[in-house]
């Protein structure tokens, strides 16, 4: 019986796959003149059973109260940042300021999007990444990752083939408990 057990154990584990997916983005880098919003898109998987942690490192000269960058993934707003506002942005930089104000002193916060949310946000399968950045900075540099656990469908036949031999061993099972009552 502890045969059948660890027989169906294996097979129930490799019945579907999970992977750790991360998604780089960046480095956008805007000089005086720059356009001043980045938009790039990604091609990901259709599920997930995890939120997503978006980490942002960014650098430039937010001194004033009106300069700040907006954040949006495949339009969900992850708020406005760098504003000395924290409470309008999901983010937890100190403060929500630049410490230091120096364009080379790189500050990284965090932000996570939970998992009913993330999985409608790439249910088709694209990941549209939006910053837009105050026309008053002029140099600002953002790079960064999102992270989530993907799960990759397992097709039919894969299925099929995993599930056949577990239902025969419970029915194995059944029988020679069956004989050993009787």
């Amino acid at each position: 019986m502890k045969k059948y057990l660890v027989l169906l154990s294996a097979l129930l584990l490799v019945s579907f796959n999970v992977n750790a997916a991360v998604i780089n983005f960046g480095e956008y880098v805007i000089h005086n003149n720059d356009e001043h919003q980045f938009n790039e898109k990604f091609d990901v998987a259709k599920t997930t059973y995890s939120n997503a942690i978006i980490t942002l490192n960014l650098s430039g000269d937010f001194k004033a109260k009106n300069e700040n960058l907006k954040v949006k993934v495949s339009g969900y707003k992850l708020g406005k940042i760098l504003n000395s506002n924290p409470l309008d942005d999901e983010f937890d930089f100190f403060n929500d300021v630049v410490v230091n104000e120096s364009p080379q002193t790189i500050i990284t916060g965090k932000a996570t999007i939970s998992q009913a949310v993330f999985a409608n946000l790439i249910s088709n399968g694209k990941l549209n990444l939006v910053f837009n950045i105050s026309s008053q900075v002029r140099l600002a540099k953002i790079s960064g990752t999102i992270a989530y656990d993907d799960i990759a469908a397992v097709p039919v036949p894969a299925a099929a083939f995993l599930f056949a031999p577990a239902l025969l061993g419970f029915l194995g099972l059944r029988r020679k408990s069956k004989t050993l009552v009787a």
